[in-house]
């Protein structure tokens, strides 16, 4: 895996962008996965998958999966793609919080494990989900995380 700035000209403005490249050690084959502004982090996922967890400035992330053996059939998971799959009564927190993070961990037995975190208007002290997606059903189960006192 390797990362590559883009140059641009200065009289552009693009910003900082980055991209991240699949190399194949043996045979050299390179495939670009994907282009960022900011920062990413990039785990493996049991072999299979490629976890991307991009950081688009102070205020949000979204998590990227890429199946190996499929670069281009890539999970996009941001807070919007969450909305329509999380229950009615977590949806508030995705929509009128202006700081949403989403992160993921670890990639078990085809379930995706996402921590979902963040704060904002609806929820002055933030809010914290430990959430499950079911890579074959793509459907999502989070559970709320208290704050213990």
């Amino acid at each position: 895996m390797r990362n590559v700035s883009q140059e641009h000209p200065a009289s552009d403005l693009v910003g900082t962008f980055q991209s991240l490249w699949l190399t194949e050690i043996p045979s050299g084959h390179s495939q670009k996965l994907c282009d960022y502004v900011g920062m990413a982090a990039v785990a493996w996922a049991n072999n299979d998958y490629i976890m991307v967890t991009q950081y688009v400035g102070k205020k949000t992330s979204r998590l990227l999966l890429f199946p190996v053996a499929h670069l281009e059939d890539a999970l996009l998971i941001d807070e919007h793609a969450l909305i329509p799959l999380v229950p009615p009564e977590l949806r508030p927190a995705l929509r009128e919080n202006d700081h949403v993070f989403i992160e993921g961990s670890r990639v078990e037995h085809d379930i995706l494990y996402v921590s979902v975190w963040g704060y904002g208007q609806h929820d002055k002290n933030g809010f914290r989900w430990h959430c499950e997606y079911a890579l074959s059903q793509h459907s999502i189960a989070c559970t709320e995380m208290r704050a213990s006192h």
